[in-house]
């Protein structure tokens, strides 16, 4: 393959600008389909894409970056055969994996959803979800294949791909079925059915794509026996677990939140509908707001993700790398990004969806949720980094943590106080502080590297704090959408200004495009 194709920086900017690409799709996807379904009908649907979530995660950032770390080891080596094999191995493993969780959520289907929703109406929706787990699985051995090579296209193509599927027949599913049985559950039911049906399209693209770049690679199975499923596992169960980082809290959320509203503990005086029918409309609003805050983890990922195999190859090599500039664009997405959803939390939620029955507590909801995106962001980045530079027990145990912090918060909140709803991203925000501030100093003693702080963090964040309150005053100066957007763009061009005075990025490192370039900098030490 050409160089520069094969450069850690062009595959990281393919993903970012690819991931851009795929959570607009996606947001074409789910606004459009939380306005035809209504808070009730997308609290259905987020309830079941909220378990699928993590699993996804886990395909695109956990099993493909064990993966990636062990076929980059041996890519760096030369070692062409070794990195067949271990593609080899780990794809069984995954399919196997994947079979297993199939079969698994089928049994699992009838009592998670009575236990979860006793109205029983996201049961159709689990059902259609099932196979989408051995596709994601199976999609995720060959995504750490290619990201090993540092060829980011095919991870990139297959995200595309998926989110389109998701946009063009989860949606056109969803609203036959809601024009032909006017059942809003099963409406959330054929959504969930076009996802399912782009993790099948994803992975056989992948496929293809495999079988077009490595014809006749099956005969370096037999010739390489320096690889074993307990090697793969080692490094792969850590890392896939703790790549949850960014997605525990819909696990736990989707598993959680609507039994203890209808516990019997929680008092909803603002609504007369019955306790089960208000606790998934309340999971609907819920996910319309956590829909924007997901944005921000996601993008933080890709730069994860993205410095993973050039991280290990330099450990292998003991370099030390220096991840400063990936760490100031990980701030430059989420200070903005957090800070404006939170500033601007009572103009964005109108701006993208209908008048509803619970939509005024969708802006309480955003504005708690930016603040957490905030701290979501450098989390995800930084449990990555703890992973691609062999600390996967720490951060797997900084996770499982941080986990249980979010449960027992989300049965306090949620169950004993006047939160409700708004308990559960209260939670998120205790958790993923949690998150940070551990994984930070986890990565500090483990790599003995401090990150520029006052260019990483504190430029980044002055930035986005002016931004972010220009924008609040601009948007209060009218009622009208088109001053919400103009409040967007204000703020967003005061942040870029604000960066440039502060020289937080030099023009050598903008010009030459050097985000993640850890080799040459770690060269020069």
């Amino acid at each position: 393959m050409d160089v520069k194709k094969n450069s850690f920086e062009y595959g990281a900017l393919i993903l970012l600008f690819s991931t851009a690409l795929v959570k607009i799709i996606g947001a074409v996807f789910k606004i459009p389909l939380s306005n035809l379904l209504g808070d009730l009908g997308f609290g259905y649907f987020s309830s079941v894409y909220d378990l699928f979530l993590p699993i996804y995660t886990v395909a695109m950032a956990g099993l493909p970056v064990a993966l990636s770390k062990t076929v980059s080891t041996f890519v760096s080596k030369g070692d062409g055969e070794g990195a067949l094999n271990s593609f080899y191995i780990s794809r069984r493993i995954f399919a196997v994996m994947g079979t297993i969780l199939t079969l698994f959520a089928l049994l699992i289907a009838y009592p998670l959803c009575a236990f979860t929703d006793s109205s029983m109406q996201s049961f159709y929706g689990l059902l259609l979800m099932a196979p989408s787990l051995l596709f994601c699985c199976l999609l995720s051995a060959y995504r750490g294949y290619f990201e090993g090579h540092s060829d980011m296209v095919p991870t990139a193509v297959s995200d595309i791909i998926l989110a389109l599927c998701k946009l063009l027949l989860g949606y056109s599913l969803a609203f036959a079925v809601m024009r032909i049985t006017k059942n809003i559950s099963f409406a959330a039911a054929a959504a969930i059915f076009g996802i399912t049906l782009g993790t099948l399209a994803a992975f056989s693209y992948s496929a293809i794509s495999f079988k077009k770049k490595n014809k006749g690679a099956k005969s370096a199975l037999s010739k390489t026996k320096n690889i074993t499923v307990g090697s793969v596992l080692t490094v792969a169960l850590p890392i896939t677990v703790a790549s949850l980082s960014g997605s525990f809290t819909t696990l736990i959320d989707a598993v959680s939140v609507r039994s203890i509203i209808t516990s019997g503990y929680v008092s909803l005086p603002f609504t007369s509908l019955d306790i089960s029918t208000a606790a998934n409309a309340l999971y609907g609003i819920r996910g319309k707001a956590y829909t924007l805050f997901n944005l921000v983890p996601a993008l933080c990922t890709v730069i994860g993700v993205s410095a993973v195999p050039e991280i290990a190859a330099l450990k292998e090599k003991n370099l030390k790398p220096d991840i400063n500039i990936s760490f100031k664009y990980v701030c430059a997405v989420a200070f903005p990004a957090g800070l404006g959803l939170f500033a601007l939390s009572d103009k964005i939620m109108p701006l993208l969806y209908k008048e509803s029955q619970f939509a005024f507590i969708g802006p309480k909801l955003l504005a708690i949720y930016g603040i957490a995106a905030v701290f979501a962001g450098i989390s995800v980045y930084l449990i990555c980094m703890l992973q691609a530079s062999g600390n996967q027990k720490a951060a797997l145990v900084t996770v499982i943590i941080s986990a249980i912090i979010k449960f027992i918060l989300n049965v306090i909140l949620i169950g004993y106080t006047n939160l409700n709803i708004c308990g559960a991203a209260y939670s998120t925000l205790a958790c993923y502080i949690f998150t940070a501030m551990v994984s930070m100093v986890l990565f500090i003693k483990s790599s003995g590297f401090v990150p520029d702080f006052l260019n990483c963090i504190f430029k980044p964040f002055v930035s986005a704090a002016v931004g972010c309150t220009v924008a609040y005053f601009v948007a209060r100066t009218g009622e009208s959408k088109l001053i919400t957007v103009a409040a967007i763009v204000s703020a967003a061009a005061i942040f870029f200004v604000l960066l440039s005075l502060f020289h937080t990025l030099s023009r050598e490192e903008l010009q030459n495009l050097k985000i993640f370039n850890l080799r040459d900098r770690a060269k020069k030490q």
